[in-house]
């Protein structure tokens, strides 16, 4: 059942010390969609309780990234710590 499912899912999933979650869904308008269409889109973050020189990221070959590809690059090639 899907309640046997989720109490399943929540005694695995803890993350590491120092790592807080959230997660929220939402519904939009979006400008390019027939009027009247509303789509649903659902946000998590992991965040870290305090800077970090230990992280990694994975980014599009898009030769028109957005600008959170860019500065993600950018951070990433400056290296030092990663704020919390």
């Amino acid at each position: 059942s899907t309640s046997e499912y989720e109490q399943a899912l929540a005694a695995e999933a803890t993350l590491p010390s120092g790592f807080q979650v959230g997660t929220a869904g939402f519904r939009f308008s979006p400008a390019e969609a027939a009027e009247g269409t509303r789509a649903t889109m659902n946000l998590t973050l992991i965040v870290a309780d305090a800077p970090s020189s230990s992280w990694a990221a994975v980014f599009t070959k898009n030769a028109f990234c957005g600008a959170p590809v860019t500065v993600g690059r950018n951070r990433l090639a400056a290296g030092g710590d990663l704020p919390a």
